[in-house]
């Protein structure tokens, strides 16, 4: 039985080959063999002095004809047979383009508007396919993440956020909790459309001290594999 992981990072010289999972017009790209009844996602064996990404794109276009897209490194992914374990890197790219496709084994590529369940590759492909559905809700999640810098929320919603988070010690004096944020430094709050779902509240005397005093994620935002927008505070050049 074929075992697949999934890795953030491993020594280069270990990854031996790319897949490509791919869309286009929100449609998934797979490739149908010449000599086979199944599909597959474009992919292929690193070549000597080759680096991954070349190796990436090479094969994309030689298994797709896609001559104009993104393309986005997810994770490293190896599979066990028992015996050895293989690693890949694993890609994600939304094509726009399609040339003429080379001539090559691949016979035709083939758009779906859900995935096939003819797999070259049953014991692989789907666990592929389903860390980059992960992928792709995680970024349409980050998308719709905004960053409001030194914007105070709402009293009852910083309540709601420290009562989610356990911090009665703010909750129960809420007087407290409004001077506490009207002499902060700097605060930066995340909001999922209207709702505020996370805080850092920065202190101290603007000179010497700076620190992160409070750092809150709701929690039924944590732990779920979301890539949440990059927050960087530079806290020596910010604070007079």
């Amino acid at each position: 039985m074929v075992k697949v992981n999934f890795y953030d990072h491993i020594e280069d010289s270990l990854l031996k080959f790319a897949v490509i999972v791919s869309k286009s017009d929100g449609k998934w790209v797979f490739c149908k063999h010449r000599e086979r009844t199944t599909y597959e996602c474009p992919g292929g064996h690193r070549e000597l002095n080759e680096d991954i990404v070349t190796t990436a794109r090479r094969e994309l276009y030689e298994e797709t004809g896609a001559v104009t897209y993104t393309l986005e490194e997810v994770c490293v992914y190896s599979f066990f047979d028992g015996i050895t374990e293989s690693f890949g890197m694993l890609f994600y790219a939304d094509i726009t383009e399609f040339g003429q496709l080379p001539e090559s084994e691949i016979e035709r590529v083939e758009l779906f508007e859900q995935l096939p369940d003819k797999w070259t590759y049953p014991n692989i492909q789907p666990m592929l396919l389903g860390k980059i559905e992960s992928f792709i809700k995680s970024k349409d999640f980050a998308n719709n993440i905004e960053i409001k810098d030194n914007i105070i929320p709402d009293i009852s919603d910083l309540i709601d956020l420290y009562k989610d988070a356990g911090w009665s010690n703010y909750t129960n004096n809420i007087d407290m909790l409004k001077l506490a944020y009207d002499n902060s430094l700097r605060v930066v709050s995340l909001w999922d459309n209207n709702k505020l779902i996370g805080i850092i509240r920065v202190v101290g005397d603007g000179h010497s001290i700076i620190y992160i005093q409070d750092l809150i994620i709701l929690t039924k935002y944590q732990k779920q594999g979301r890539e949440y927008p990059k927050v960087c505070v530079n806290l020596q050049t910010d604070v007079k």
